[in-house]
């Protein structure tokens, strides 16, 4: 399974300031699972604390989690560039069986028993009781149409981590993200497999319907019907838009968005229409389907519909909100800003130059293309280019600096006199005589009064005079108010400087956005030359500040990857941007350097598709379409490195192990420890304790000498097929050898002595072929299998035990070293084993 993100550096989350984290919280939230604490009595947790779970889940999250729409770039990405079998493989083991290693069930289906924002069910012990309720009917989904959780892992606790919430109780930290988010879905379960399956099987015709990729599609459907808004009347508002998600997906007590089953986004649309409409084309090939494409039709009918009555004018609407109650839509969501940068590219780029300029007016493709780069362009050129974009309307200040418009610095300035002396020109005169700068060029944004000890905090912005860059004005006032003297007796200042976001992702999808304009508008050759120009800069502005040399999981090997973001930034829809590298922004990148657009069938740059021939069936009395088959009975998961050895860990009493370094910890979840640069003395640092691995993440040592482990050896330790040494010595293992062990296909040195072993020694050890040194010295083994295959056998030490015979085609006299003395041997034994490796027989 792949992840959204890959944190570089590792400790990058360790270094985030306490500012530049979400404070949401004002009072005590009640938290069921902290009911016991004493540190949140009777399950009220503080403000600090609920915001302080709210970073550990969000590092969480970002450094273990998928949000399955990034799961679905990947697809689109890995499938062009021609490496099908592994998205498959994610599409079947994890979004078809619907499961990950400890998250046995990643699907919504849990039964609707009522809507808990109107108060028709309460939770109060908060494991989601009521259910998960579709659409404005509240119904329930069953497993197969259900939709898949937005973020999933392969973990559901996380070992090594206490749940800050309340941490006298000791909890781990467990997953806690349970939304079915319409977007997420679109991309996860109809546009990302139906593109690899096309890029698999070559056209659209050719896409078997038993495909995991056209189940996947269809078994949808019935969600996404269910998620329609209830408002049949196509003239009035909210007519075929589909809910953000189910009823019941955010269900904490005093949650900001426990009415999310009653939004609608603009961007979820976009993405549902590009995935429906390349469904519809799917199924046009297919006329024992013909009811179901003339459903998923109708259903792109309204949505077309409905993102354009989002235009305001101007720019397409975030989202809105239908209140099933009054039955009244309205436009805008509670805490989110009007407009959205992808709205518009997503919007314009499924919808397509053409149609929305027949719609809304000649040129408005166009001009939204201005818009776009005006209120949100990063890095805006005084000649109307940009480098990119962030994620919404820049509100800050610009000013010309060089050829362009920069966002202002803001200052937070500490008066050190109460705000009853506190008087705005007074102040304003001040500044400008300590900066140099004239009064009309200082903005006063805010002051808040603090009462001694407390400093009064007023908040200043410098506007550009001159040739003078605001920033530099602002740099200057702030060393000189903290450098002593005159006006250090007065204030100090702490510059913030709003630096425009830059988003790879979102920039890229703008990126996208152009090459429809230039390919389907039809706008002169000046205006198309323009766009160009600004679709190249674009991207060069992302090779130059967002590419990163990034180590890839379990090696030290470092490739070229997209940061999410250039600065840690707060996205007012719901989540936070970071600069580290990006499974989204990289996965886009290879679409737009392949000329692919991810939101479209064939990666054409257009928003239309090919006629079907023969042209599908009529829709008038169309036979009911086959429902897909029933979901399959999951296929099991190879272990990985970190399973196997949690399974050692768990079966050997690890709690009580002498040392234990890392094992098991959550922020170290590969047991190889971090990737270190080439050319490092070691390839790994700071992995478990015990456990070496070559430098391509392969685990080839594994060494846990009397450590106190104590119990038996799993089978499971027979799938570290690159181990080449195995030494567990003076210990308490016991139970027999498992025969498993002989998985161990690249196993040299195998080293057990002094346990407490019996039983016999596994006929399949004579298959490991590399094995050179066996040592299983004082244990309680019972016999010895016919070793002589192993030609590179050179050390064999099995004294100390109960054999009572010996094969006789063993070669003892080759071996360099041989023991088999202090066994209860019963004549007759082979003579060279007497002679060579010293065994006794009575």
């Amino acid at each position: 399974m792949p992840l959204s993100y890959m944190p570089w550096p590792r400790d990058y989350f360790d270094n985030v300031p306490e500012v530049a984290k979400l404070h949401q919280f004002t009072g005590d939230t009640y938290v069921y699972e902290c009911l016991q604490s004493t540190v949140s009595p009777n399950g009220m947790v503080n403000a600090t604390l609920m915001d302080a779970f709210t970073f550990q889940t969000e590092v969480l999250l970002s450094t273990l989690g998928l949000d399955i729409y990034d799961g679905a770039v990947w697809g689109v990405a890995a499938s062009i560039l021609g490496n099908h079998d592994a998205v498959e493989q994610y599409y079947t083991n994890i979004l078809l069986d619907a499961r990950t290693l400890q998250l046995q069930d990643i699907k919504a289906h849990a039964e609707c028993k009522g809507d808990m924002g109107t108060g028709q069910c309460t939770d109060p012990t908060q494991n989601g009781n009521c259910g998960i309720c579709y659409g404005d009917n509240m119904e329930s989904m069953d497993k197969q149409n259900a939709l898949v959780f937005r973020l999933i892992a392969d973990y559901w606790a996380v070992q090594g981590t206490v749940d800050v919430r309340c941490p006298d109780l000791n909890r781990l930290w467990t997953w806690n993200d349970y939304k079915p988010i319409l977007g997420e879905n679109s991309w996860a379960l109809i546009l990302g497999p139906l593109v690899t399956a096309l890029q698999k099987y070559g056209s659209a015709s050719a896409i078997p319907a038993s495909s995991v990729e056209f189940q996947l599609a269809i078994n949808s459907i019935p969600a996404l019907q269910a998620l329609k808004v209830s408002v049949t009347d196509p003239t009035k508002e909210g007519y075929g838009a589909v809910y953000y998600a189910p009823n019941n997906v955010f269900y904490y007590p005093g949650s900001p968005n426990l009415y999310a089953g009653q939004t609608v986004s603009i961007e979820n649309q976009a993405s549902l229409y590009a995935g429906l409409k390349a469904l519809v084309h799917v199924l046009s090939y297919k006329p024992e389907y013909t009811q179901l494409r003339c459903e998923v039709d109708d259903m792109v009918t309204g949505l077309e519909k409905f993102m354009f009555s989002s235009w305001n004018g101007k720019y397409f609407r975030q989202g809105g909100t239908y209140n099933r109650t009054t039955q009244q839509w309205s436009w805008g969501q509670a805490g989110s800003p009007d407009f959205a940068v992808d709205c518009q590219t997503w919007v314009a780029t499924v919808l397509g130059p053409r149609k929305i300029d027949q719609t809304l007016g000649p040129g408005t493709t166009g001009n939204l293309w201005t818009t776009l780069k005006d209120l949100a362009g990063y890095g805006l050129m005084t000649n109307g280019s940009c480098k990119g974009f962030g994620y919404t309307e820049i509100s800050t200040p610009r000013y010309k600096n060089n050829g362009t418009y920069d966002a202002s610095p803001s200052l937070d300035v500490h008066l050190k006199t109460p705000l009853s002396q506190f008087n705005k020109a007074d102040f304003l005169d001040r500044v400008s005589y300590i900066s140099g700068e004239s009064v009309e060029y200082i903005i006063l944004l805010a002051a808040i009064a603090g009462t001694p000890p407390t400093n009064t905090v007023a908040t200043i912005v410098f506007l550009q005079q001159g040739n003078e860059p605001a920033l530099t004005v602002a740099t200057s006032f702030t060393n000189t108010v903290n450098q002593g003297g005159d006006a250090a007796n007065y204030l100090n200042a702490t510059m913030v400087v709003v630096d425009d976001v830059f988003s790879a992702e979102w920039t890229l999808g703008a990126i996208n956005f152009a090459r429809v304009i230039v390919n389907e508008s039809g706008y002169n050759k000046a205006m198309l030359d323009l766009v160009v120009k600004d679709a190249d800069f674009m991207r060069a502005a992302i090779e130059r500040e967002l590419l990163a040399d990034t180590p890839t999981q379990n090696t030290y090997d470092t490739h070229n990857s997209l940061l999410y973001a250039n600065i840690r930034s707060y996205i007012p829809f719901g989540w936070w941007a970071n600069p580290i590298p990006s499974m989204a922004s990289t996965g886009w990148a290879v679409s737009i350097d392949s000329s692919f657009n991810p939101l479209q069938l064939f990666g054409h740059y257009s928003a239309g598709y090919p006629p079907v021939t023969p042209p599908p069936n009529s829709c008038d009395n169309a036979p009911p379409s086959p429902t897909g088959p029933p979901l399959p009975a999951p296929t099991p998961f190879p272990l990985s490195h970190h399973e196997i050895l949690q399974i050692l860990y768990e079966s050997t009493n690890g709690p009580n192990w002498y040392a234990s370094d890392n094992w098991l910890n959550g922020l170290v979840y590969e047991p190889c420890g971090t990737p270190q640069p080439p050319g490092s003395e070691f390839p790994y640092a700071d992995g478990w304790i015990g456990v070496t691995c070559d430098g391509n993440g392969h685990i080839v040592e594994l060494t846990l000498d009397n450590n106190n482990l104590v119990g038996t050896l799993p089978d499971a330790l027979g799938g570290l097929t690159m181990l080449q040494k195995l030494s567990l010595k003076q210990n308490s293992i016991s139970g027999t050898l498992p025969a498993a062990l002989s998985g161990l296909g690249s196993l040299q040195s195998l080293q057990l002595s002094n346990n407490k072993l019996d039983g016999p020694i596994p006929d399949s050890f004579a298959t490991i072929a590399p094995l050179k040194y066996l040592w299983l010295t004082q244990n309680a083994l019972t016999s010895l299998p016919d070793l002589s295959p192993l030609a590179n056998l050179q050390v064999l030490n099995v004294n100390g035990n109960q054999l009572t015979s010996l094969p006789a085609k063993i070669p003892y006299g080759s071996y360099p070293n041989c023991d088999l003395s202090q066994n209860p041997f019963v004549c007759p034994i082979p003579m060279d084993a007497v002679s060579n490796c010293a065994a006794k027989c009575t």
